[in-house]
């Protein structure tokens, strides 16, 4: 026969652990919270929604309190003599007052699970990719994660998640002080001088634009609570048009950094910015180049996806002569940080930095499937004025589920991009001077015929 199961209040710190790792790896079938009238047994909390397997054995467990999960230290108990004073008040047996408080505890740590369960499980799959990152087992890691992270990164792991997955916490390692040089360098420069040698900077500086725009810059809130620093957006803007003088800033960074900072440190945030704009699957530097061309080959393929997949709507946008655009240049040039709720906002990027450019176009047609049955509908002036209020009335979770569920394969965007460039001319050889450039697709095989953008 099986050993007898222990209470949790009678684990030691490491057999703790180890029935927590249990629990991330076993579905939750104890778990009603669909308000389902059903009864299982005695021991249920409609209240909460939990409901407890009369077949299951009774597990009482100790208060756990959140800070005590993460360093093992359980709360002592309730000592006999609390109990005892209970049980002169109410008349009951302190041995039954000792019962029903445990019981309660039982049901709170019952509802904790899920959560602690989650963060355990994220927890251990950042442990293990970690050491992969930025070797040849990339794909791996890929593969590893990309279907933990579509259903949702736990608010709490977002921060190490994003900067574990992109090797931020390793460069920041490596290059420990550069992030501090640019910002002095950047405050010594006259901002009457500019940043770039191109005198169409000599009226306008970069610093100068930089400094107005991190004032009327504001993220669209839902159900997250979290802000950032514009002292803090400021000084990042400002050291990366050092790091990266040729790009220098443009509009539309903000947003990004802005995203980041609600979640990362300054310096993070930084290093973040360093690897979204210049590494695979990434390269958001190609949208932000002087001539745009890298704005004009996504914009191209967003159209093409759309009469792809929505051809009944695309046809409906071209006989109001709408084009795409009209309304999803922000939306993709700024990867949703500068129009949607941050819930939503987040749940791209956390996709975003596993899987690349992908998920960008994925999110664009989950918005459009979502519009679909209004638009069709409506005339030039009214679908410009619904687009435009768009945004801020999505559910982040539909419109992520929804976007799962269409079939939008990399071959799709291989496709566009290859006719792209055909149609452009634009597979030339890059310039010795400019950072490596590869495609922005999933693809490695577009990594030599991506746009020249410098």
């Amino acid at each position: 026969p099986p050993p007898p199961r222990r209470a949790y209040h009678q684990l030691e710190a490491s057999d703790l652990m180890y029935e927590l790792s249990k629990i991330a790896d076993s579905p939750h079938e104890n778990f009603v919270d669909d308000g389902s009238e059903s009864k299982l047994g005695d021991e249920s909390d409609h209240s909460s929604g939990v409901l407890l397997s009369e077949e299951e054995d009774l597990v009482i467990p100790r208060r756990v309190t959140s800070t005590s999960v993460c360093s093992l230290e359980t709360v002592p108990e309730e000592d006999e003599e609390h109990a005892h004073e209970e049980a002169q008040m109410t008349g009951k047996n302190s041995s039954v007052v000792k019962d029903e408080e445990r019981r309660m505890e039982d049901i709170e740590l019952i509802i904790d699970k899920p959560i602690v369960a989650e963060e355990l499980k994220w927890k251990n799959v950042l442990d293990k990719v970690s050491p992969l990152v930025g070797t040849s087992s990339s794909s791996y890691i890929q593969d590893k994660v990309k279907h933990h992270i579509r259903k949702g990164l736990p608010d709490s792991m977002r921060q190490r998640a994003w900067v574990v997955l992109t090797g931020v916490d390793r460069i920041m390692n490596e290059r420990k002080g550069v992030y501090q040089g640019m910002l002095r360098h950047a405050n010594s420069i006259s901002q009457t001088s500019g940043l770039t040698p191109n005198d169409k900077y000599s009226n306008r500086t970069v610093l100068n634009q930089i400094d107005k725009d991190t004032d009327r810059t504001s993220l669209k809130h839902s159900s997250s609570e979290r802000t950032f620093s514009r002292r803090e957006l400021r000084r990042v803007l400002r050291a990366y048009s050092q790091f990266d003088p040729e790009v220098g800033y443009c509009q539309g960074m903000n947003y990004i950094v802005a995203t980041f900072l609600s979640f990362l440190s300054e310096e993070e945030a930084f290093w973040l910015l360093v690897v979204v704009m210049n590494e695979e699957p990434y390269n958001l530097r190609e949208l932000f180049s002087e001539d745009m061309s890298g704005t004009h080959e996504m914009l191209y393929i967003a159209e093409k996806l759309m009469k792809q997949f929505f051809p009944k709507l695309s046809k409906h946008l071209q006989r109001e002569e709408v084009r795409a655009s009209m309304f999803v240049t922000q939306w993709l040039m700024t990867l949703y940080t500068s129009s949607f709720p941050l819930d939503m906002v987040s749940r791209v990027w956390d996709s975003f930095l596993v899987e690349g450019w992908k998920v960008v176009y994925r999110t664009m047609l989950g918005l459009m499937k979502h519009a679909e049955g209004t638009l069709l509908h409506l005339s030039f002036e009214h679908i410009l004025h619904y687009l435009s209020s768009f945004p801020g009335k999505v559910d982040g979770q539909t419109i992520m589920q929804e976007s799962l569920k269409i079939g939008l394969k990399t071959k799709h965007i291989q496709k566009h991009a290859n006719d792209w460039q055909r149609s452009a001319g634009s597979c030339s050889q890059e310039s010795s001077s400019s950072p490596k450039k590869v495609s922005r697709l999933d693809s490695a095989t577009l990594s030599t015929c991506s746009t020249s953008t410098r």
